[in-house]
C-alpha cells in the first residue's frame, strides 16, 4: 500500500476496528481461531465462529458457538476477524459477497497489530525471521533464501546478530513468531549462545520460536538442553522424496527431538513455489501493477539483518547476497527510530510504503506465484 502520511496510516483503520460497540465474528476454529479466542473472549463482543468443517459445527469453542458461515445471520454491522492460515481463500470468498475487505473483515494479525499500538502502545508483529548463516548441507536451485548465489557463504557475527536483536526489542513488545533460519542454522557454531542470549534477555516478547532446518546436521546435547528449557519448535523441511538418501539422517533427527521430548513438526515437501529469481524481472510493469503484483503476494514473513527491518525476508537474503540494492523505501531503520515514529514498524509490517510494494517485488513472483517445481533439486544436477 503506497504511504501517503506517514505514521498516521493506521489511523482510520483503528476508528473502524477498535469501537467498542463493534460485534465480531471469528472466521476458523483451528489452532489460530482458538489462540485469538482465548486472548480476546473477555476484551470484545464475539459472538460466534465460523468453520467450513461440519464435523465442527454446532460444537463450542471457548464458549463460542461454531456455525457455517452465513452473511444473512450475521448482526447488522458486526465485522468479521479472520483467523487462518487461508486468509487468502477467505478472502476471495468475503468479497464475492459483497465485504470489504479492512471494513466488514480484517485479517486477525493486521487486527492485533492495531489493537497492541493504539489501545497499549505497544508494537506487536506476527514473524519475524532471523538468518543466522549462509551456509547449509544442501544446495537446492530454488531455494527461497537465495543460497545457491552466495558467493562465499560465511556465519553471521555472533555480536552482530545480538546487536540486531537489541535493536528490534527496543522498539517491539510482542513477536508471535520468532524463526531461526539459514541456510542451515544447526550449522552456527554459537547457536546454543545465541539461544542462551534470546533466553536471558528476549523470551518474555516471544510466543513461539522455530528453527527450521532440513534435519540433515549432528543434534548434540547443549543444543538439545537449551532447545528444550525454551521450547523451541523444530519445523523439519523433509526433501527426501527428491533426496531419498536422506531419509535415514532425517529420521534420526527426528527421533532424537522426540526422545528429548523437543516440539518437532516435519513437512515431507512434495513441491515447491517457484518465485522465480533470477529468471524473473517484473521492471516492465506499470505503477499499478506493481502494487498490485505486491497485494497477491501476502508474504507473512519480515527479516532482521544489519539493524533493519524489511518487509520481506527474501530481500533481506538478497541483500546480503548482493543480488540487489534495495532502497530505503524496503525497510525501517530501527536505530534511528523514537517512541514518537515506532510506529514505522508497524506500518511497515501492515504493507505501508512509499512506492507501495518493497524493491524485491520487481525481482520476484511472491508468494502468489502459480509455477511449481521439484523439491529441493541440488544446483549442478541434471
Amino acid at each position: 500500500m503506497k504511504s501517503y502520511k506517514k505514521g498516521h496510516e493506521l489511523d482510520e483503520l483503528a476508528k473502524i476496528w477498535l469501537d467498542d460497540d463493534n460485534i465480531f465474528y471469528v472466521w476458523g476454529a483451528a489452532i489460530a481461531g482458538t489462540k485469538f479466542l482465548r486472548q480476546y473472549k473477555d476484551e470484545i463482543c464475539i459472538r460466534k465462529v465460523f468453520d467450513s468443517d461440519p464435523e465442527k459445527q454446532g460444537k463450542m469453542l471457548e464458549d463460542r458457538e461454531i456455525v457455517r458461515f452465513d452473511q444473512n445471520c450475521m448482526e447488522p454491522g458486526s465485522k468479521i476477524i479472520v483467523c487462518t492460515n487461508f486468509y487468502r481463500e477467505v478472502k476471495q470468498e468475503l468479497l464475492r459477497y459483497g465485504f470489504k475487505e479492512n471494513i466488514d473483515f480484517i485479517e486477525r494479525k493486521k487486527f492485533k497489530g492495531i489493537r497492541y499500538y493504539y489501545n497499549e502502545n505497544k508494537v506487536y508483529l506476527y514473524r519475524v525471521d532471523l538468518s543466522v548463516t549462509n551456509k547449509c548441507t544442501l544446495r537446492c536451485e530454488k531455494c527461497n533464501m537465495l543460497m545457491p548465489y552466495f558467493h562465499a557463504p560465511q556465519h553471521k557475527s555472533l555480536e552482530t546478530i545480538k546487536q540486531d536483536l537489541d535493536m528490534l526489542f527496543r522498539w517491539v513488545d510482542v513477536v508471535e513468531l520468532f524463526d531461526i533460519l539459514g541456510g542451515e542454522p544447526l550449522l552456527y557454531p554459537d547457536l546454543v549462545e545465541l539461544l542462551q542470549y534470546i533466553k536471558e534477555h528476549y523470551q518474555e516478547k516471544i510466543e513461539a520460536i522455530h528453527m527450521f532446518t532440513n534435519g540433515t546436521c549432528n543434534l548434540n546435547e547443549e543444543l538439545l538442553r537449551i532447545s528444550r528449557e525454551m521450547s523451541i519448535i523444530y519445523d523439519i523441511s523433509d526433501y527426501t522424496q527428491e533426496l531419498p538418501q536422506l531419509t535415514e539422517r532425517v529420521d534420526e533427527f527426528e527421533s532424537k527431538l522426540q526422545e528429548h521430548k523437543i516440539v518437532v513438526n516435519r513437512d515431507k515437501q512434495k513441491i515447491w513455489l517457484d518465485f522465480g529469481y533470477p529468471e524473473v524481472n517484473h521492471e516492465d510493469y506499470p505503477e499499478e501493477k506493481r502494487i498490485a503484483h505486491f497485494h497477491g503476494c501476502e508474504a507473512t514473513f519480515r527479516g532482521l539483518y544489519d539493524k533493519k527491518l524489511y518487509y520481506c525476508h527474501l530481500e533481506a537474503s538478497a541483500v546480503q547476497a548482493g543480488l540487489f540494492e534495495e532502497s530505503e523505501d524496503d525497510f525501517v531503520e530501527l536505530d534511528k527510530l523514537s517512541e514518537e515514529n515506532k510506529i514505522e514498524v508497524v506500518e511497515l509490517d501492515q504493507g505501508y510504503s512509499k512506492k507501495g510494494y518493497p524493491g524485491f517485488c520487481l525481482r520476484c513472483d511472491g508468494c502468489g506465484s502459480k509455477k511449481r517445481i521439484p523439491v529441493a533439486k541440488q544446483k549442478g544436477k541434471g
